[in-house]
């Protein structure tokens, strides 16, 4: 999900952890200051809304059943949260990074990346303007709403959509039958976490009260199995994904300043300690990768979650996603924006492929919710057009970047707006 407030969490955690770990840290008040911090970030959100990149296939029965208009949610008035604490991190305290030289011909860099090869569309679920599309290259249209749609995942027979809107939490989370009629709807943060496997799916919850829930589920099921972790006095969290032990790790923000925790959602949540920030769980190795907060600067760290004792760390580097198989992670290098993108060794920390997207090819994107794994070693990148103004159109396209160090078109560059499915 491109939601300006999660970008916002991660620069805020990452590039400022040794300002955060002293500070109380209202996420709600980030969601808030997210929209006025960079006019580059909105372009961005506004052309990438990343994309559900599920691996949760939509049945078959249903592919053929078109929702249109139908149980769509009535529209809603949407007003951000306002700061619920006055220590919350001004804008200096979150200053964001420098941006490099930017391409200044946004016509001509559209018309190299048309001269880019084009590859196969993007092997992993995904909606565009309204429609969910399968790997195989079914579809399935979503019921209809006015809000912009920033997530989506499929859940219990039928979609579970996350729109921009909402006065508590800043987004909506909508959950629909295979009917189309609406079953639920509450606030919530936009991030929706899926198991390894694609069988679970965890987000979070809260209402005006402040009382706010993370909820567990089997994907596929009717109910069963579902799991609730109350999150307390917690102003805002995070889901982030789940180990390989069942364990769900996610940030929130307490009295105290930002925290990474892991629930089983049997016993009280235990503190990931070492990590002031988190970005991705490897499934398979039960390793998180995350932030140092070492108050030296950015450094990125792979750490063992049973051990909580760091493996390697990098810094000078953001991380994000593990790869499905574990054999690799994303990472983002320095603390310009855009950052060139890296492939690196999930066990060392070593570059395996790096990308300069804005001077090789002028584009941006958006690091937290434009980046996801299409398989174990390729990465999709929702980029869009950095150069011109905000009155302009920014041409955006899908680029495929593989661990061998290619780079390839998965669409045709244009106007679409992609939302990908959770991925592990």
């Amino acid at each position: 999900m491109n939601n300006p407030a999660e970008r916002k969490l991660t620069h805020a955690l990452q590039a400022s952890s040794d300002a955060m770990a002293d500070a109380h840290l209202d996420l709600g008040a980030v969601h808030d200051q997210a929209h006025a911090i960079r006019r580059r970030r909105r372009i961005g959100a506004g052309l990438g809304a990343a994309a559900l990149v599920a691996a949760i296939a939509i049945p078959v029965t249903l592919i053929s059943q078109d929702f249109g208009n139908q149980g769509a949610p009535a529209p809603a008035t949407s007003t951000s949260p306002s700061p619920a604490d006055p220590t919350t991190p001004s804008e200096s305290e979150t200053s964001p990074p420098e941006t490099p030289e930017t391409p200044d011909d946004p016509n001509a860099v559209a018309a190299a990346l048309e001269q880019l090869p084009l590859g196969d569309g993007p092997q992993v679920a995904h909606v565009v303007d309204g429609t969910w599309h399968n790997a195989d290259g079914t579809t399935l249209t979503l019921p209809s709403t006015d809000a912009q749609v920033v997530g989506a995942a499929w859940y219990h027979g039928g979609p579970l959509l996350v729109t921009n809107e909402g006065e508590i939490a800043g987004s909506t989370l909508s959950q629909y039958d295979a009917s189309g009629a609406q079953v639920w709807q509450v606030e919530g943060n936009p991030r929706i976490a899926i198991s390894n496997e694609g069988t679970r799916l965890a987000w979070w919850q809260t209402d005006a009260d402040g009382n706010g829930e993370i909820h567990a589920g089997i994907a596929s099921g009717m109910g069963e199995g579902e799991a609730v972790q109350e999150t307390g006095d917690a102003t805002y969290v995070t889901p982030i994904g789940f180990a390989n032990t069942g364990e769900l790790v996610y940030m929130a923000a307490i009295d105290e300043g930002p925290v990474v925790m892991a629930t089983d959602f049997e016993g009280e949540p235990t503190r990931v300690n070492t990590l002031v920030s988190a970005s991705g769980v490897d499934g398979v190795n039960n390793r998180v990768a995350g932030e140092l907060g070492s108050g030296e600067g950015t450094t990125g760290a792979v750490i063992d979650l049973a051990s909580n004792e760091p493996l390697w760390s990098k810094p000078g580097w953001h991380l994000g996603a593990f790869s499905p198989d574990g054999r690799y992670v994303v990472g983002f290098k320095g603390d310009v924006d855009p950052a060139p993108i890296a492939i690196l060794d999930a066990e060392t920390g070593d570059v395996v492929a790096e990308f300069d997207l804005l001077t090789d090819h002028g584009v941006g994107y958006s690091f937290d919710t434009g980046v996801v794994w299409e398989d174990d070693s390729t990465l999709l990148v929702f980029t869009y057009v950095w150069a011109g103004t905000d009155a302009e159109d920014h041409p955006g396209v899908l680029l495929r970047l593989a661990a061998d160090g290619s780079v390839e078109r998965a669409s045709e560059v244009g106007s679409a707006f992609w939302v990908f499915a959770p991925r592990p």
